[in-house]
């Protein structure tokens, strides 16, 4: 349901509950919608760590949140002896929503975090390029990858491109991507 329909719902028709927020943000954006209208919202595919039921009592998520994935992502990482890991996210709700939850699993393991990438939902190639060349001046060549679909499949394009998807570097790439 889009949040046009959402809204056109809640204001003309006596809705009894809002089903199919598709996407963390659009889920965001329901909830308070939702608590507004004190009308349940059912999400089969949020995500978002940051989206919780505690937060509002009208959110009903029936898919396992982000956060229940990173001890087996930190389990990958142990598993090869990598030291340091470097966190690439989307800005949004879905990609920042998890990163404090993955980077705690990393320090469990004893496994550095030295810096988080974070691209912007509506990044250039430009933009994409200028934050790859940045990480290639450091030292770390573990990276874990977190974002939509969309976004991931351009960063590993540049990746590609500026040599980032050879040997010496290793992109796990997590979730949506």
């Amino acid at each position: 349901m889009s949040v046009d329909t959402a809204l056109d719902l809640l204001k003309n028709k006596e809705v009894k509950a809002i089903i199919g927020p598709s996407t963390s943000a659009q889920a965001e954006f329901m909830v308070d919608l939702g608590d507004k209208a004190q009308v349940p919202v059912l999400s089969f595919s949020a995500t978002s760590p940051f989206l919780s039921s505690m937060r509002s009592p009208y959110f009903v998520r029936t898919a396992q949140n982000d956060s229940s994935q990173v001890k087996a992502i930190a389990a990958i990482v142990r598993a090869f002896g990598w030291r340091e890991v470097v966190p690439i996210c989307i800005d949004s709700i879905y990609g920042n929503g998890v990163i404090p939850f993955l980077t705690d699993a990393f320090h469990e393991i004893d496994v550095h975090v030295p810096y988080r990438s974070v691209i912007p939902t509506s990044a250039s190639d430009e933009q994409i390029v200028g934050e790859l060349y940045k990480l290639m001046t450091m030292q770390t060549r573990v990276f874990v990858v977190h974002m939509t679909a969309s976004l991931g499949s351009r960063l590993f394009l540049k990746a590609k491109e500026v040599r980032m998807m050879t040997e010496g570097y290793v992109c796990e790439n997590s979730w949506r991507v």
